[in-house]
């Protein structure tokens, strides 16, 4: 079953589902306290201690360091459905 979202209420193991097939695609990132979406590509995610648990995402072509969002800070993620080649 292919997952095209998270959110904050659903559980670790959908997290982990979502990061494992949307895995180098871009995504839309939807933070607690922030009203605008960040787009960029799902580079990693980690999810185990769930304490360090979070994803990193490039958010432009350029940018060698991704970004790094802490899952206490993500409110939902959803596939944009294509990947960057």
């Amino acid at each position: 079953m292919r997952i095209q979202s998270w959110r904050k209420n659903d559980h670790i193991d959908r997290f982990q589902m979502f990061c494992y097939q949307n895995i180098d695609k871009t995504i839309s990132v939807e933070m607690i306290n922030d009203p605008k979406p960040i787009k960029g590509v799902l580079y990693d995610y980690c999810f185990q201690p769930l304490w360090a648990a979070g994803i990193f995402v490039l958010l432009t072509p350029v940018v060698i360091h991704p970004a790094f969002y802490s899952l206490d800070n993500l409110k939902s993620m959803h596939s944009m459905g294509y990947a960057i080649i």
